[in-house]
């Protein structure tokens, strides 16, 4: 799943299609001093959205990484969730943000792996950061 995982097929199950991809990197070995062999890869991709198109997309994003990875055979074996929204006035005006910090434990047949599926969405602008590690 790490090599083939696609936040661009995520974002446009959402109908979002105007991502930048600030890094898409594979780190093989990661780290290079751990006890198991591993191979990790990050994603962190932002986008302006209007209001309707950032509330459309923390609504669903989770729901559409889940059912990435069972596209891939993954099981979740644990989760650990933090979700926090809040709105602040700066400027007279209302701000809105939402923080969604999923850390999911998987496996696919022998391989067993972590998957961070992290949004971060404020005031008309939303950042994805997806960690997948897997051990080999």
């Amino acid at each position: 799943m790490l090599r083939e995982f696609s936040f661009a097929a995520i974002a446009a199950q959402l109908g979002q299609a105007n991502w930048k991809v600030l890094e898409d990197r594979t780190y093989e070995p990661f780290p290079s001093q751990a006890r198991s062999r591993r191979i990790a890869r990050r994603i962190v991709a932002r986008a302006d959205l209007t209001d309707a198109e950032l509330e459309k997309f923390t609504a669903q994003f989770q729901d559409s990484a889940t059912r990435a990875m069972e596209t891939y055979g993954a099981v979740n074996k644990a989760q650990f969730d933090m979700t926090e929204a809040s709105t602040r006035v700066i400027g007279g005006s209302p701000v809105q943000s939402r923080l969604d910090l999923p850390r999911r434990y998987y496996a696919i047949g022998a391989i067993h792996g972590v998957a961070d599926l992290w949004s971060i969405a404020e005031s008309g602008q939303a950042t994805v950061i997806v960690s997948l590690i897997e051990g080999l």
